[in-house]
């Protein structure tokens, strides 16, 4: 994906896509380990990486967020 002028991401079609930092919300009731260890799992996050760097979907966001209260 690349940055658009209007601060939005778009898709390899061109479609823009809304993007969120993948930082736990505030309110947040799982670990943090966990949170970081999905995103590796779903090859989102490297070792070394910071998750004010990491931009996913709204609808990753919130499946993550769901799996990892879940636990």
């Amino acid at each position: 994906m690349e940055k658009s002028n209007i601060g939005k991401w778009r898709d390899k079609n061109g479609t823009a896509v809304d993007q969120l930092p993948a930082i736990p919300p505030e309110d947040y009731e799982g670990s943090f380990a966990k949170w970081q260890t999905e995103l590796i799992r779903m090859g989102l996050m490297k070792d070394g990486d910071e998750l004010c760097d990491i931009m996913i979907s709204r609808k990753v966001y919130n499946s993550l967020l769901k799996k990892c209260e879940a636990e």
